[in-house]
């Protein structure tokens, strides 16, 4: 285990594992359980977030999102030995806007966890969630309506952690599991391989690992695909044309087949989050 300051691709590291750590060796407190809002309709508004909680209504609401209660990243303290984190509560609201209506405050967040570990702003934790099968690694591409990164690839995919679903963080990362994917994944099988903070969204990642023997014929069979356009399945040694800027057809195609509801001719884009995704995967499969 390594605490980093490296970036990679649109994530801000903070720290790495070869090996992947298991939630048991991870120190969790919810510290601090009053929210931090823009929401007007509550006594608690801070108005630094009103126009953020604005702007996410505005926009994000017409495609069906909900204002659901999110853990934020408050606290990190990464040594050689352990890592301890403290959460806090948001909304979603909140800090889908952030970013654009107050960079500034945005930017000092991320700054303040780098260098000091410990922010009151809100950063949201999403734990970013590698499948791993006989048939490969598990590549997502984002439907057009989703609320982050529409349309993008990615080495499997992301899930929000929400206090009212999640006991801990890696209880998102089981929920994801099985709300995207149908399975059930035992929390003592998933390893958290990195932790990150993605430069242009107010959250803080967690990208774990699971190993399952999911099957291409099971992909069809999926439970969600509400924000999923298609799934298929790449060999762990061609991840690095999924971090390519542009992913276009002659790469894509050969993993997809006639019912792929994408454009023939779409050239892809990867999610921010690829590259340090497929560094992780590459360091824990040691290729």
């Amino acid at each position: 285990m390594s605490s980093s300051k490296e970036i990679y691709g649109g994530v801000s590291e903070i720290f790495s594992s070869k090996s992947g750590i298991l939630a048991k060796n991870i120190v969790l407190s919810h510290r601090y359980p009053q929210i931090i809002t823009g929401n007007p309709q509550l006594g608690l508004t801070n108005n630094k977030y009103l126009n953020s909680w604005k702007k996410t209504k505005m926009v994000r609401a017409p495609q069906g999102d909900f204002n659901q209660i999110k853990y934020t990243l408050r606290e990190i303290n990464v040594t050689d030995g352990s890592i301890s984190i403290a959460t806090g509560v948001t909304d979603y609201f909140t800090i889908w806007g952030l970013p654009q209506t107050n960079p500034e405050l945005h930017n000092k967040a991320i700054e303040q966890i780098i260098t000091t570990g410990k922010t009151k702003i809100p950063i949201a934790i999403s734990t970013h969630n590698i499948l791993l099968s006989s048939e490969g690694v598990l590549v997502r591409v984002s439907s057009k309506a989703a609320g982050f990164s529409a349309g993008r690839v990615s080495i499997s995919f992301e899930e929000q952690a929400e206090p009212t679903l999640d006991s801990g963080i890696v209880n998102a990362a089981f929920r994801g599991y099985q709300e995207e994917l149908g399975i059930l994944i035992s929390p003592e099988k998933i390893l958290l391989l990195g932790i990150g903070l993605e430069l242009n969204t107010s959250y803080a990642c967690f990208c774990h690992v699971a190993k399952f023997d999911f099957s291409k014929k099971a992909i069809e069979n999926a439970s969600d695909k509400s924000e999923t356009e298609t799934m298929f399945f790449v060999p762990p040694k061609n991840l690095d044309v999924w971090t390519q800027d542009e992913i276009p057809p002659a790469v894509w195609k050969k993993y997809t087949d006639k019912s792929c509801p994408i454009d023939k001719t779409a050239i892809l884009k990867p999610h921010p989050t690829v590259l340090w995704r497929v560094k992780l995967l590459k360091h824990y499969l040691s290729i």
